[in-house]
C-alpha cells in the first residue's frame, strides 16, 4: 500500500486513543501527589532543575538540606564530584514540558517555582502521553507502507491497550519506556526513508533518533541493526546496502556527527564532574553475559513477559509470516528481538525492580508492532470470519490487560514479589484474598548483584508438592 494512503481509521484510532489517555491522566492523578517524580524519574530529571533553577549541576546545593537531599540524588565520584547514575537523555525529553511547567509555576501565586510543584509534575506526566502518541503515530506511517488502514488501526489499538505500554503512559508515566516507545519507532521510519532514498535530512533525523535513544539507554546501541539489516534478505541485498553506503558516504558520515552532538552535553557533564569524559555510573551493577535468564524473563510468574503481556505471543507468531507479507522486515526484526531479549536477560536484577511485566520490552514494542501487524492481516484472510475473530481476538488481550493493569495499579500483582501461587490466588481479582501477602516472595537483590542468580526456573517452583 501506499504511504499517502488516506488515515481515516488510523486518525480515529489516534484520536480515540488519546480521549482515552487523558481521562486516564485526569481520572488516575498522580500528578496531584509527589509520586511522579521518584525512584529512577528523579534521576533523570534532577539534571533540569539543578541546570535552570539552582544554578549548579553539581547539586551541592542539595547536600545537607532535608527536603532537597530527597529531591537531588547523586553518588561520589573519585575525585569527590556528584554525579547522577543515569545519562541526561530523559532529561531532553521532558525538557519542553519542564519549561511549561516553570512558566506556570512562575506566574502562579500558588505554586513555588522550584521544580517539584504541581505545575512541574503535571507537564512531566502529561509529556508520557504526547510520546506515546508521536509513538503511535510514527507506527502507523510505517505500518501503511504495507498493510491497510483497518488492520493498522487494529495493531495500534492492541499496542497501547494491549500491553503494559498504557500503564507506562498513565500509571507509571515519565519512565523511560514510553519515551523510548517513540524513539525507536521514529527511528526505525526515518531508516526505512533513509535506506529507500538517501538524503541528509533523514541521515540527520536517524542519527538525532538513534544517539538520543542510545543515550537513555546505552545498551539500545543494537537499534542501529535496523538500517543495516532492513530490506535485506538475499546476497545481493548485502551488496547493494554495502553500495549505498558507498555511494552517499558524505551523507552516512552526518550520522555519527549527529550522534556525537546529541551526546556532547553528557560527555561536558561527566568531564567536569568526574574528570573523565566516559564515566560508569552504575558501578557494582552489570551485566552476566554467560548467564542470560531468557526462560525467567520470558515465563516467569514473577516478571515473565509473555505471562503479564500475552498479546505479543501473536506478535512473535507474526514474525513468521513475514516471510511473505513483508520479507524486508525479517531479519532486522529477528536480529533486534533475540539480541535484545539476550541483553535484558543478562542484566544483573533480570526482573528490573518495581515494574508491571518485563518492562525494558516495551522498548522494542513499535518494532514488535510490525510482525503483530502481519499476524493479524494473514489470521483475517487464513481463517473462516478472520476479520471479525481477529478484533475479538485482540478485544480479549485488551481487556485482560486492563484488568492487569487495575492489579497493578493497587498493588494486587505485585510490583516485585510475584509467585505461581499468588498469580492464581489473585487472578482477575481486583480485591487482595486473605493470606495473599504470604504467598509472596521477595526476590534476593543482594544475592543477584554478587552474582547469585539464583535456580534455574521452573513452571511449577512456586507451587506445593
Amino acid at each position: 500500500m501506499a504511504e499517502n494512503l488516506k488515515f481515516s481509521w488510523v486518525r480515529l484510532t489516534l484520536g480515540i486513543s488519546f480521549l482515552i489517555l487523558i481521562v486516564s491522566f485526569f481520572n488516575i492523578g498522580r500528578y496531584k501527589t509527589e509520586s511522579v517524580i521518584e525512584s529512577d524519574i528523579i534521576q533523570y530529571y534532577g539534571y533540569l532543575p539543578a541546570t535552570f533553577i539552582y544554578g549548579d549541576v553539581s547539586m551541592k546545593f542539595a547536600q545537607g538540606d532535608s527536603v532537597l537531599g530527597n529531591r537531588f540524588w547523586g553518588k561520589t565520584a573519585k575525585n569527590g564530584g556528584r554525579v547522577q547514575k543515569y545519562t541526561m537523555g530523559m532529561a531532553y525529553a521532558y525538557a519542553p514540558f519542564f519549561l511549561v511547567g516553570h512558566i506556570w509555576a512562575k506566574v502562579s501565586d500558588t505554586h513555588p517555582a522550584d521544580g517539584f510543584s504541581l505545575p512541574y509534575r503535571f507537564m512531566i506526566q502529561l509529556s508520557s502521553i504526547f510520546y506515546t502518541l508521536l509513538g503511535l503515530y510514527f507506527l502507523s506511517r510505517i505500518l501503511v507502507r504495507v498493510w491497510s488502514s483497518r488492520i493498522v488501526s487494529l495493531t495500534l489499538l492492541t499496542i497501547l491497550f494491549g500491553t503494559n505500554l498504557y500503564y507506562y503512559t498513565t500509571t507509571a508515566a515519565a519512565m523511560s519506556h514510553a519515551y523510548l516507545f517513540c524513539l525507536v519507532t521514529m527511528f526505525i521510519y526515518f531508516s526505512i526513508r533513509f535506506v529507500k532514498k538517501p538524503t541528509l535530512g533523514m541521515a540527520l533525523l536517524m542519527g538525532l533518533m538513534g544517539g538520543w535513544v542510545v543515550l537513555i539507554r546505552p545498551t539500545q546501541l543494537i537499534i542501529w541493526l535496523f538500517p543495516l539489516l532492513y530490506g535485506i534478505y538475499n546476497k545481493d541485498h548485502i551488496r547493494d546496502r554495502v553500495q549505498l553506503l558507498i555511494d552517499h558516504w558524505r551523507k552516512v558520515a552526518w550520522i555519527p556527527v549527529m550522534i556525537l552532538l546529541v551526546c556532547l552535553p553528557q560527555l561536558f557533564y561527566w568531564k567536569y564532574m568526574t574528570g573523565s569524559w566516559l564515566y560508569y555510573s552504575y558501578r557494582d551493577q552489570g551485566f552476566f553475559w554467560t548467564d542470560p535468564r531468557v526462560v525467567e524473563v520470558m515465563f516467569s510468574w514473577r516478571k515473565g513477559w509473555l505471562l503479564y503481556t500475552p498479546v505479543m505471543i501473536l506478535s512473535l507468531i507474526g514474525i513468521w509470516f513475514l516471510r511473505k507479507e513483508a520479507k524486508s522486515y525479517l531479519l532486522a526484526v529477528v536480529a533486534i528481538l533475540l539480541t535484545g531479549i539476550y541483553v535484558i536477560s543478562s542484566w544483573w536484577c533480570w526482573w528490573y525492580g518495581g515494574s508491571f511485566g518485563m518492562r525494558p520490552m516495551i522498548d522494542y514494542y513499535g518494532l514488535l508492532g510490525i510482525p503483530l501487524c502481519a499476524f493479524y492481516y494473514r489470521f483475517g484472510r487464513k481463517v473462516p470470519s478472520g476479520k471479525i475473530l481477529a478484533w475479538v481476538m485482540a478485544g480479549v488481550f485488551i481487556v485482560f490487560n486492563l484488568v492487569q493493569t487495575l492489579q497493578a495499579r493497587y498493588n494486587i500483582i505485585h510490583y516485585d514479589s510475584m509467585t505461581g501461587e499468588a498469580y492464581v490466588a489473585s487472578f482477575l481479582k481486583l480485591k487482595r484474598p486473605p493470606g495473599y501477602d504470604d504467598l509472596l516472595k521477595a526476590p534476593d537483590y543482594d544475592g543477584a548483584l554478587r552474582g547469585k542468580r539464583g535456580v534455574r526456573y521452573s513452571p511449577l517452583e512456586d507451587f506445593p508438592p
